[in-house]
């Protein structure tokens, strides 16, 4: 053991773990392609990432003191322990997708937010800046093909080699779809990306790459406001107005808040006249010019009387199932197997849509899934992210400053857009990377000074 560990010690494996963040966040994103999703080379992608993913946490094994310090990660291991307990040892609907699901939790939790306290700042400024322009560049090409769609007027519905269907392009009922399998998820890492674009903004003076930038802005929000996602308009004003207050408290070195105020209600502003604007300046340009009948937008048909849109009635399904295994859940991956068989009334497998595997909340799906105890251990982990944020943030070295700024706005919109999406937790998407990776990132930047 001792020979090994002193043969890792000699090899950079910071840039082994960078290479595998770059390439899993280009596997998920490829994945949500719905001409990508289900295919055989996804699956072989998926292989190599996790014999990856396994060789790096068997040498943090070698290294544990480095990371074991870093204390939030008690709280995920004993969160690991818990998922265990109910999906396996309890419940066994699913043995294989929850030995899935535990394997990519693990890389969330051990890889994308643990990071060793020996890394540097150069380090893992490096990796935040590829791994964030890789974001940009995949969301931003695959936005520009789903805008072209809308512009042509193309829709069609893709079924994919394993018999899932996805709407393609623009519905006629008033939402653009384009390439991506799921717009409520695609307008999180679309602005995901155009916070990036504003931030690389801000930090080149490059007119090329700046004006390259405002375009690929341009075409990620706009194909935000085409989705007419109501999750996509909350996480708009949720993530740029969290980014404007958090740099103008840079800029103003936290002596001027009128001047945040301002900025903050200017950017809502803004969001709102932009939304307004883009979605009726298309309405009225495709009606008189292209002759389209139908509009972007939602209409009261599609929610059939319900403004959730069936959510409430899939969260009263997890009231349900908690009810019966409050403590320690039923394990996420078994909860169509075991309200087919213990609930088979409960609206997720009994309605006249089709099954929800999911709850659509984080919360609920953490409730039902591991009960009140994983309930209590992902707050007192959230705990511990709070307690560092606010004894650290405003003291964060200078030269990270707005790096931690956007990390915090980015976390921010991903988990209010966990009030309304299955994320986070369980689900190994885009969205779920970009929490953990950022959130990863945004403690690296605040601990940064203390490190010095």
């Amino acid at each position: 053991m001792q020979i090994v560990a002193e043969k890792t010690a000699k090899f950079d494996f910071f840039v082994v773990e960078a290479v595998f963040k770059v390439l899993y966040i280009l596997h998920l994103l490829l994945s949500v392609n719905v001409y990508l999703a289900d295919r055989r080379e996804m699956l072989l992608s998926a292989f190599c990432l996790l014999f990856i993913g396994v060789f790096i946490l068997l040498t943090r094994l070698f290294k544990v003191k480095l990371y074991i310090k870093v204390k939030k990660v008690v709280f995920l291991v004993l969160f690991l322990l818990s998922f265990c307990l109910s999906s396996f040892f309890l419940y066994k609907y699913a043995i294989f997708d929850s030995v899935k699901t535990l394997v990519w939790m693990s890389f969330w939790f051990f890889i994308l937010f643990t990071f060793s306290t020996n890394t540097t700042e150069k380090q893992v400024m490096r990796e935040f800046n590829f791994v964030s322009i890789t974001i940009i560049a995949v969301v931003t090409v695959f936005n520009l093909i789903s805008n072209i769609m809308l512009f042509v007027g193309y829709y069609a519905k893709y079924v994919t080699p394993q018999n899932f269907a996805f709407h393609v392009g623009v519905a006629p009922w008033g939402r653009l779809f384009g390439v991506h399998t799921d717009p409520n998820y695609a307008c999180v890492y679309s602005l995901t990306a155009v916070l990036f674009c504003v931030y690389f903004i801000i930090k080149n003076k490059n007119k090329i790459l700046r004006t390259f930038l405002c375009v690929a802005t341009f075409i990620n929000y706009s194909y935000v406001v085409f989705t007419a996602s109501r999750t996509g308009l909350v996480c708009s004003f949720v993530g740029v107005i969290a980014f404007t207050v958090c740099y103008s408290r840079i800029k103003y070195n936290n002596k001027n808040w009128l001047k945040t105020i301002v900025a903050a209600v200017m950017v809502a502003v803004i969001i709102f006249a932009s939304n307004l604007c883009i979605k009726q300046g298309w309405n009225i340009t495709s009606e008189l010019v292209l002759g389209n009948e139908f509009k972007i937008g939602r209409t009261e048909e599609e929610f059939s009387g319900d403004i959730s849109n069936r959510r409430f009635d899939i969260w009263q399904s997890a009231l349900e199932i908690t009810k019966e295994n409050r403590v320690i859940g039923v394990g996420f991956e078994n909860v169509l197997g075991y309200a087919n068989e213990k609930l088979p009334n409960t609206y997720i497998v009994n309605n006249d849509h089709s099954d929800f595997d999911a709850f659509h909340n984080v919360v609920f799906d953490i409730l039902a899934s591991q009960g009140i105890v994983g309930v209590l251990l992902a707050i007192s982990f959230a705990i511990t992210v709070l307690a560092t944020t606010f004894k650290n943030y405003t003291h964060t070295h200078k030269s990270v400053k707005v790096e931690a700024a956007l990390c915090l706005s980015v976390c921010l919109m991903v988990l209010v857009s966990a009030v309304f999406l299955s994320h986070i937790f369980y689900v190994n998407c885009p969205t779920t990377f970009i929490f953990w990776a950022y959130l990863g990132y945004f403690i690296k930047f605040l601990t940064l000074k203390e490190e010095k």
